[in-house]
């Protein structure tokens, strides 16, 4: 009997992340993101709501926007980086349009 795993899927204890950049045979992988140097975990935690760091990315830097997990109401997931993707384009829609009016 072959020691793979039923459901197709294994946890990899090989792959070097986020340096190595290791194969891992086309399965995805579990990541023990405490233990990943410099990572705090995988999803920002802001401890008491929005905060002043947290305004302060929200807001652009002349042409420069932000937008991710880390900037949504929706931290760690892929929905609240959606959201706030969308809500960059359109402030960037909505500044172009005030630039040629």
């Amino acid at each position: 009997m072959s020691n793979a795993p039923k459901q197709g899927y294994r946890r990899s204890t090989s792959v070097g992340f986020p340096s190595g950049g290791r194969q891992t045979g086309g399965y995805p992988v579990a990541v023990a993101w405490q233990n990943v140097p410099f990572s705090m975990g995988p999803w920002v935690h802001w401890l008491d709501g929005p905060s002043a760091e947290y305004n302060l990315l929200y807001q652009p830097d002349d042409r420069i926007y932000l937008a991710g997990e880390h900037l949504s109401h929706i931290n760690g997931w892929q929905e609240g980086a959606v959201l706030s993707a969308h809500r960059v384009v359109s402030e960037i829609g909505q500044r172009v349009r005030l630039a040629h009016a």
